[in-house]
């Protein structure tokens, strides 16, 4: 039997010999900063709080549910989950160029539609003046029951929906980048690892793949729930990866210019593909087909046509 000692000389002598790694060589998290303008309390109760980019409001009825009961509790979770959206924001910014106009609005329930694990996003347009013209003003609210909201991946995520939302994606893309922040922000999505290659998950009876008219949380597939959102991941992963870390953000530009998805209802897939080829400057419509999307090639005019009508 070894003596404490030569057991410290062994290990040490395993250490001196094992290869470092070094920081690059580590799978890294985005970690988040804490913002330079801090959260405050809104409220002395802790039911209330503000920063930079968020309106968060705690129900009433919070106060019964355990480690939320004391105003001290919830000020410190409030503060903190505030600093993590904040560096969420930040994320997002940088990665597709989001950006809010109005605060974004948070709202956390008990039970909401009575589950606690529920969450939805909800949006609102109307018009506002600025500078004596007028501009399109969204009102979004993110409603959490209260076990959603304790975790941190499904914060991440449906606080993306609050970004996308505007946009009116079809699920296949909204979900994807949610789960993209989800897993690579937060590090949560499980699902994220289910599916990391670009073979159909399925297809209907016109050979079409079945994700292009997957309809998220309304999906008629539940069992290929997992699958769906993993599949989803895996196509906004593979664009991100060929044509680099801003082609989301001249995507989302490029809508922006056009204000196409204003009027446009949910923008078809045909017509996402034509904004991600001038994103990635060569035609995507290739790519698309070959996971058996139902795609054709459009001109600009087609589109913007649809905002003359």
């Amino acid at each position: 039997m070894l003596s404490i000692w030569a057991c410290v000389e062994t290990l040490k002598s395993v250490q001196r010999n094992h290869p470092k790694r070094t920081l690059y060589e580590r799978q890294r998290l985005e970690t988040y900063k804490r913002p330079k303008i801090k959260p405050k309390a809104l409220s002395e109760d802790g039911l209330k709080f503000e920063s930079e980019h968020y309106l968060l409001t705690f129900s009433e009825d919070i106060k019964k549910v355990p480690k939320f009961g004391s105003t001290q509790e919830r000020i410190s979770r409030g503060l903190g989950d505030l600093i993590f959206m904040e560096g969420q924001y930040e994320f997002v910014k940088k990665i597709f160029g989001f950006e809010a106009k109005d605060k974004i609005k948070i709202i956390v329930h008990r039970t909401l539609r009575g589950n606690s694990r529920d969450a939805y996003t909800s949006m609102s347009r109307g018009m506002k003046v600025v500078d004596n013209q007028f501009q399109a003003a969204y009102n979004i609210e993110v409603h959490f029951g209260i076990d959603a909201f304790k975790k941190r991946s499904v914060q991440a995520h449906e606080l993306t929906h609050a970004f996308t939302q505007v946009y009116a994606l079809p699920a296949w893309l909204s979900e994807g980048i949610a789960v993209l922040v989800e897993s690579e922000y937060a590090g949560g999505a499980l699902w994220a690892k289910a599916k990391r290659n670009l073979e159909p998950i399925g297809l209907d009876e016109n050979g079409v793949n079945i994700i292009q008219n997957w309809r998220g949380h309304g999906s008629t597939l539940p069992d290929k729930s997992i699958e769906t959102y993993a599949y989803s991941y895996s196509i906004v992963s593979e664009l991100r990866r060929r044509y680099g870390d801003d082609f989301f953000k001249k995507f989302f530009a490029l809508l922006d210019k056009d204000g196409i998805h204003y009027k446009a209802g949910v923008l078809s897939s045909s017509v996402i593909v034509y904004y991600m080829s001038q994103a990635a400057g060569e035609d995507l419509v290739p790519f698309f087909q070959q996971l058996k999307f139902n795609v054709r090639k459009l001109k600009r005019e087609n589109i913007l046509s649809i905002l003359a009508n």
